[in-house]
C-alpha cells in the first residue's frame, strides 16, 4: 500500500481514537466542569479512560494510554503495522498534527479542558515503540483554528 494511502488511513483513525473518551469526558465535563484542572480530577479522568484501554481505533492504530502530565494529558497511540523506521516521520508529524488539532479543538467533549487550560499531548508509535510524532495542543491552538 502506497505510503500516502496509509497515512490517510492513519489520519481517519485519529477522530475515532478521541471517540474512546467521548463518554467518560462528557460525563465528567457535566459533572465538574469547573474543577477539572486539578491533578487528582485528571488522573481520575485517565484511570476511567485506561480501564477501556487499550482499544484498536482502526485498522491499524491502537490507543494505548492516557497519562497525565504537569498542563493536562498525553495521548498514546501505537500504529501496529509499521515501524517508525517504515514511515516519513516528518511528513508523518505534519499530517497528523493537522488533523489532531483540527479534531481535538472542533470536538464538544474536549471544550472544557482546553478553556480551563488542560493541555493535551498526543504521542505516535510505531510498532516497535520508536516514536513517529508528537503532537502538543493548547488553548491557543484551538483558539485560533
Amino acid at each position: 500500500m502506497p505510503l500516502v494511502v496509509r497515512i490517510i488511513l492513519i489520519v481517519i483513525t485519529i477522530s475515532a481514537a478521541l471517540a474512546v473518551g467521548t463518554p467518560v469526558l462528557m460525563n465528567y465535563a457535566d459533572q465538574k466542569a469547573s474543577s477539572a484542572s486539578s491533578q487528582a480530577d485528571l488522573q481520575w479522568i485517565a484511570d476511567q479512560m485506561n480501564a477501556k484501554l487499550p482499544k484498536m481505533v482502526g485498522e491499524n492504530m491502537s490507543f494505548d494510554q492516557v497519562a497525565v502530565r504537569p498542563d493536562g494529558f498525553q495521548f498514546i497511540y501505537t500504529l501496529v503495522d509499521y515501524a517508525a523506521e517504515e514511515i516519513d516521520t516528518a511528513h508523518y508529524q505534519t499530517v497528523v498534527e493537522e488533523h489532531f488539532v483540527s479534531s481535538y479543538c472542533t470536538a464538544p467533549q474536549m471544550r472544557v479542558f482546553y478553556e480551563q487550560g488542560i493541555n493535551v499531548l498526543a504521542t505516535y508509535k510505531g510498532k516497535n515503540g520508536g516514536i513517529l510524532a508528537n503532537v502538543a495542543v493548547n488553548r491557543s491552538a484551538c483558539v485560533s483554528s
